[in-house]
């Protein structure tokens, strides 16, 4: 029934966007807006107070998550993140240095997030878009359920509100905070970690749409990494 109710909202969500497209994409109204004289909203995220599953093993990860190589992009991403102004090259060659103290970690199974773009990009104050990451599982009759790993459009900092320069396609495989343990990797950075990481499996970039249909293809790569939900 959840889940029935949840994609409801999306279709009535989507109706609502393309009726605005249709009308021109007018301004909002002060009433749409949950502070009206606010400036633009800042991105929200919002997550359960407690993870899905408080320690699930790095072993876990890889088998029921798909998270094939998390232990290298995390030791990649330590190493960018403390220091910024390395080029890909070193920061290879600095993660194969990196041991990963902790080997098990609290792991969320979704994230509702708000985009608050006030002009162009919602009709009302909370609508919240919601990104699966969940591995399959045993219902109650013991009956196999699908796992659910969704896809995003990840902005690398240069997306625009139209066009796909600047944006990728990733699919989240794993949305996790870093435990105590994980600190010493993170020592000698400026600033301390987003509190809330996901590991994702990466899309070729977008490259020339199809002359026949105005579709981009686009496949899997074999480079996977983490990226924050800031």
């Amino acid at each position: 029934m959840t889940r029935w109710l949840e994609r409801r909202e999306k279709i009535f969500r989507h109706e609502r966007y393309i009726v605005w497209c249709l009308a021109g994409r007018p301004r909002l109204l002060a009433s749409h807006l949950a502070d009206s004289d606010s400036q633009q909203p800042a991105d929200r995220l919002k997550m359960t107070k407690h993870p899905s599953k408080r320690t699930v093993r790095i072993e876990k990860l890889v088998a029921d998550y798909g998270a094939t190589f998390f232990e290298d992009a995390l030791a990649r991403y330590a190493v960018q993140h403390c220091n910024p102004e390395y080029t890909r090259a070193q920061i290879e060659r600095a993660s194969g240095d990196i041991v990963v103290p902790c080997r098990s970690i609290p792991v969320y199974h979704k994230a509702k997030f708000w985009l608050g773009d006030q002009q162009n990009h919602r009709l009302s104050s909370n609508e919240w878009d919601v990104v699966h990451a969940t591995p399959s599982r045993l219902d109650i009759r013991g009956r196999t359920v699908d796992g659910e790993f969704d896809t995003v459009i990840v902005n690398d900092g240069n997306g625009l509100y139209s066009g796909v320069a600047g944006y990728r396609v990733a699919q989240v495989r794993v949305i996790f905070t870093l435990p105590p343990r994980a600190a010493p990797i993170f020592a000698t950075a400026i600033h301390p970690p987003p509190k809330f990481l996901a590991y994702v499996e990466w899309f070729t970039p977008f490259t020339v749409a199809d002359p026949n249909h105005p579709r981009f293809l686009i496949a899997v790569t074999e480079i996977h990494g983490t990226f924050t939900y800031d």
